[in-house]
């Protein structure tokens, strides 16, 4: 009995949390997650006068054999279109000293992706150090 009693409280309180931290929200979020408890996709919308729903983002992810992420793929939604459009990628690859960061944008003219930045994170004891290149 006071196991359940502690299940509801907690539950009322989660719930009055989330109502609490959206009320001044301007962004809602959607995320979609595969049989394998990986989100594969989250769409931000913006939150207008009167509690309408505007969509602004979407997020793709591809994760690795080891359910790492591999990619992060960003759209952004294209008014006139009425579709979504690509905006930028991360492309992550590990290694057993670290992992690499490749930042690239979308470049409409030549319609692929163009390297921004790499970013290097090596791990030597319990310290991070990290290296941006172009």
């Amino acid at each position: 009995m006071k196991t359940l009693i502690m299940t509801v409280v907690m539950a009322v309180n989660a719930i009055a949390g989330v109502i609490a931290a959206n009320v001044d929200s301007k962004f809602a979020y959607n995320t979609i997650v595969n049989e394998h408890r990986q989100v594969t996709s989250k769409i931000v919308y913006k939150v207008e006068a009167g509690g309408y729903l505007n969509e602004h983002l979407k997020y793709n992810f591809a994760y690795d054999n080891q359910n790492r992420v591999v990619r992060k793929e960003a759209l952004r939604w294209d008014k006139a279109k009425k579709s979504y459009a690509p905006y930028y990628c991360l492309d992550c690859t590990y290694t057993e000293a670290g992992a690499e960061v490749t930042c690239s944008r979308w470049d409409r003219k030549s319609k692929s992706y163009v390297q921004v930045e790499k970013v290097t994170y090596q791990k030597h004891d319990d310290v991070v150090d990290y290296l941006i290149s172009k």
